[in-house]
């Protein structure tokens, strides 16, 4: 099936012809109904889009905002915290998930890089509230235990270097940051360098989703809440499925 042929209120699985339908979360395939919400792995969010791209920039593809699957993901984080870890399977997909988490903080501009050729960041996120900042993440999705090492927080100073109207580096993971860096790179955090392990990017998304689109007291960029009429999809936790 040609892409531009297919029905945009289906989520679809990459360039296959697999969709899921989200008024009921069942997994189709030319008119069949596969599974239900019973037997689903929420793993398979991670197959579809969870940004709508916008205009292409010398920089990547701006980001037009998160998909219904983007919210669905969010909330299987807080039901399950270590499905954060299912990311390292799909790295793009961590980097996807971070781009509109950007947007949904109110960010001006989000761009999400190539998977090739994207100069040491990810993510760049733009705002000109009050003032002009343009901040550079670094994802990495890894499993619990695979730690992120001094070498990749230097590797973002150098890319502070090169690109100078950046404002700060930020590393966000899935998992940890090694012994030591803290330290070595005090002087430069938070103000220089931003480091967010998985804890703190689970915080990063429970307080993205909580925010209160109607605090105008706060300076920083503002909650921009799901689309009127967008359907939340549900998917059972693993530990309440019934058994196949």
């Amino acid at each position: 099936m040609n892409p531009q042929e297919r029905d945009p209120d289906k989520v679809w699985l990459g360039d296959t012809e697999w969709y899921l339908d989200l008024s009921d979360y069942t997994l189709t395939h030319d008119g069949e109904q596969i599974a239900t919400c019973y037997s689903l792995s929420p793993t398979v969010l991670l197959k579809t889009m969870l940004v709508q791209l916008g205009e292409q920039t010398p920089d990547g593809h701006l980001i037009d905002g998160p998909t219904a699957t983007w919210f669905e993901i969010n909330r299987q984080l807080r039901l399950d915290p270590n499905f954060r870890f299912e990311f390292s399977s799909s790295p793009t997909k961590f980097e996807e998930f971070l781009a509109g988490g950007y947007k949904l903080q109110g960010w001006d501009a989000v761009t999400l890089t190539p998977q090739s050729g994207d100069k040491g960041r990810d993510i760049i996120a733009v705002t000109a509230t009050l003032s002009q900042m343009k901040v550079l993440d670094q994802a990495k999705a890894y499993g619990a235990g695979h730690l992120v090492g001094q070498n990749d927080v230097r590797a973002i100073l150098g890319v502070l270097t090169r690109e100078q109207d950046a404002s700060k580096g930020v590393i966000t993971t899935t998992s940890d940051f090694a012994p030591g860096i803290m330290d070595e790179f005090e002087k430069m955090m938070p103000y220089r360098i931003e480091t967010k392990n998985g804890q703190e990017f689970l915080e990063w998304t429970k307080a993205i989703w909580a925010a209160d689109a109607d605090d105008t007291q706060s300076s920083g960029p503002k909650l921009k809440k799901p689309p009127p009429g967008w359907i939340e999809p549900q998917i059972m936790p693993r530990s309440k499925r019934k058994p196949n």
